[in-house]
């Protein structure tokens, strides 16, 4: 497998438009399912198909699982890489990969994107989308 070098992308490319087609309303804990959502990159910057590299720089969908009070409950989800090349103001449909957390409770499914090894789209002032799910069952244990 050939591995090409990604730089990381400038601060102007974390720009986006996420928006969820639909989400569980419920889920049992530990439940992986998927969720539809559009990516949209709404940066001056093309962002590159994304395959690994040496340095870990997937460009993925991913997400945080926070508490109703805005706690954090699960800080790295599942990755969804962006498999295609999005130019300013294309967009891609992304089946989001998603485990719910161990406990049972009302959560709120925060999406954000990320460049591994880098930034997640929202610490560069990109919004999230978010949901709310409620995990109901007995705990999993990992």
């Amino acid at each position: 497998m050939r591995v090409r070098h990604v730089p990381p992308l400038p601060p102007e490319a974390f720009a986006a438009r996420l928006s969820l087609a639909s989400s569980p309303a419920s889920v049992a804990p530990r439940t992986r399912f998927t969720v539809p959502l559009v990516v949209e990159n709404r940066s001056p910057v093309a962002w590159p198909r994304t395959t690994w590299t040496s340095e870990g720089r997937l460009l993925s969908a991913s997400y945080h699982w926070k508490g109703e009070d805005g706690s954090m409950a699960v800080h790295d989800g599942l990755r969804t890489p962006l498999k295609k090349a999005l130019g300013p103001g294309e967009s891609a449909r992304v089946s989001l990969a998603v485990e719910a957390p161990s406990r049972p409770g009302a959560y709120v499914l925060e999406v954000d994107l990320v460049q591994e090894g880098v930034a997640w789209f929202a610490d560069h002032g990109s919004p999230v989308v978010r949901a709310a799910v409620r995990v109901e069952g007995q705990t999993v244990t990992p």
